[in-house]
């Protein structure tokens, strides 16, 4: 009887704690629907910035609104380096722009932090000779030689360079579709933003032309293989070619056109003013900006596939800060009617200020990537920030 007893009561306990067990999961999962409904309702509200955020920060092209807002996002950008590798393209182009920032007012604090982050790299690019995307932080390796004239800036820059002249075999390949090989091509859109400025600026630097015919060769071959001369923009590679979107327009990629006219300016901001192939970038870059400013929507931005807005038509602001540094660019260095484009620079100027959270992050920018998607509010990158910090540093030159 004893016995049946204790049998009876353990079985009692266990009821107890499997019923004990049952509310505490039903706890914990009320709970976490509760967390996950406010996580939703936060991530809701941060979907697109309120006149309560947006009215912190001043959208007009004065001098000081601009400096203003390119510290901010360059700040916030900084505060986010941690181990942060200096030789990647995307935080390259990051410090591309902060080095046009640091140009205008010639802030230390941001010469200090590009020294430092270089110096913890010995000065060296990604041991990728071909690949154009390790170029980027050249760039403003070159940009620090001009400065401080010391060799070992850009002594590894040299190092890639040359490797191109070694090259077997030497024709140009510039396939992306069933190339294995693509990474080492210039067979995409923005290997004519990572690399010839660099190779540009090193034959400034060392007085030696043969950079700049390199260069051009590179650019040409790219240039007739990815151009689509009626639409005068741009496929982001092969494999883009002869392809509609379900809208049946042809697929042009923003940022991808943002790369290639952001590196037309670039290129020449450096090239010699009677270099023979010069009218050419000219032209192109001339080209696709009156293609491009045609494109802008009433609201400011470019959709991020540029032909079809049915499909991806929101805020993406790495593209809109390419094509806002080329059109400042292009009116303050007498390539375009400032009648014509001023307006287009304002409207962008504006909608990428309202792209940038409080905190100074930037927002909008569409992830790494080759092709047209959707973006979001917090969607972020440190070539997003890059891409501002330059279109920042020519509106400035524009602004009263």
């Amino acid at each position: 009887m004893a016995g049946k007893l204790q049998i009876s009561n353990k079985c009692k306990m266990r009821g107890r704690i499997v019923v004990g067990v049952c509310a505490l999961l039903c706890m914990l999962m009320a709970f976490s629907a509760q967390a996950q409904e406010a996580k939703d309702k936060n991530n809701a509200d941060e979907e697109k910035p309120s006149q309560e955020r947006t009215k912190f920060f001043p959208s007009d092209v004065k001098k000081n609104s601009v400096f203003y807002m390119m510290k901010r996002v360059a700040d916030w950008q900084i505060s986010k380096y941690d181990q942060t590798d200096p030789r990647s393209w995307s935080t390259g182009t990051f410090l591309v722009g902060l080095m046009d920032f640091y140009k205008m007012r010639k802030d230390k604090r941001y010469y200090t932090f590009m020294k430092r982050a270089f110096d913890s790299v010995e000065w060296k690019v990604f041991p990728r000779p071909y690949d154009p995307n390790v170029l980027a932080t050249a760039q403003a390796y070159v940009d620090f030689y001009m400065l401080e004239k010391d060799p070992k800036m850009i002594q590894y820059t040299r190092y890639v360079l040359d490797a191109q002249f070694q090259r077997q075999p030497s024709e140009i390949e510039v396939t992306y579709k069933d190339n294995k090989h693509w990474v080492d091509c210039w067979s995409r859109s923005e290997a004519l933003f990572s690399a010839p400025p660099a190779w540009a600026k090193f034959s400034e630097a060392t007085g030696e032309m043969r950079y700049n015919y390199m260069m051009d060769d590179l650019w040409k071959a790219t240039h007739e293989h990815l151009y689509d001369k009626f639409e005068f923009l741009y496929y982001h590679d092969d494999r883009y070619i002869n392809v509609k979107s379900k809208a049946g327009k042809k697929i042009f990629w923003a940022r991808g056109n943002g790369w290639v006219v952001a590196g037309l300016a670039k290129t020449l901001e450096v090239l010699p003013k009677n270099y023979k192939s010069r009218s050419l970038y000219e032209q192109i870059f001339k080209d696709m900006s009156a293609k491009l400013v045609t494109l802008q929507q009433p609201g400011g931005y470019w959709p991020s596939s540029l032909l079809d807005t049915t499909e991806y038509n929101c805020v993406e602001s790495s593209g809109t800060a390419l094509f806002c540094y080329a059109f400042a660019w292009g009116i303050n260095n007498g390539y375009l009617d400032r009648a014509t484009y001023y307006p287009a620079v304002q409207k962008a100027w504006k909608v990428l200020v309202e792209s940038v959270h409080l905190n100074g992050m930037l927002g909008y920018v569409q992830r790494n990537g080759d092709a047209p998607n959707m973006v979001s509010y917090n969607d972020t990158e440190w070539f997003g920030s890059g891409a501002f910090l330059m279109a920042g540093s020519e509106v400035y030159k524009l602004s009263d």
